[in-house]
């Protein structure tokens, strides 16, 4: 009897953790951080057809860690020297881009309020060749 019991309540245990933690995935759109510490906004939008989509403000900590994203079938890295200041000077020059989306697009890992993990989406257009022409080898 004991036995059955110690088993249901890990695997409440185990299951009640899954519940807690949870991915967002949007643009980080405004950043109100004081030495890499504070809170984020993040627009989530439910599908596509959601223009505006709603505001939600997450903690950003001293335990939070941030990645590149790989892209298709490629891990996402560890961005070892970049911390919420950078975050903030990023999301800033963001929105005053004429292009693209007002904010940063990137998806982070919930834990209640605090976030754990930022995943920055893209890494960057890959070197630009206008104005060079390939060399073939013929």
């Amino acid at each position: 009897m004991l036995r059955r019991s110690v088993g249901a309540m890990l695997v409440l245990f185990v299951l009640g953790t899954f519940v807690l933690a949870d991915t967002v995935r949007g643009v980080i759109t405004k950043t109100d951080l004081k030495d890499g510490v504070g809170t984020i906004t993040v627009n989530v939008r439910k599908d596509r057809k959601d223009k505006e989509g709603t505001d939600k403000t997450f903690k950003i900590t001293s335990k939070t860690k941030f990645y590149r994203g790989g892209g298709k079938d490629k891990e996402a890295k560890q961005i070892k020297d970049y911390d919420g200041d950078k975050l903030a000077a990023a999301v800033t020059k963001a929105a005053k881009a004429e292009k693209g989306p007002k904010g940063i697009r990137a998806s982070l890992d919930v834990d209640g309020e605090d976030v754990t993990k930022i995943t920055i989406a893209g890494g960057g257009r890959g070197k630009k060749t206008k104005g060079k022409e390939k060399k073939t080898d013929e």
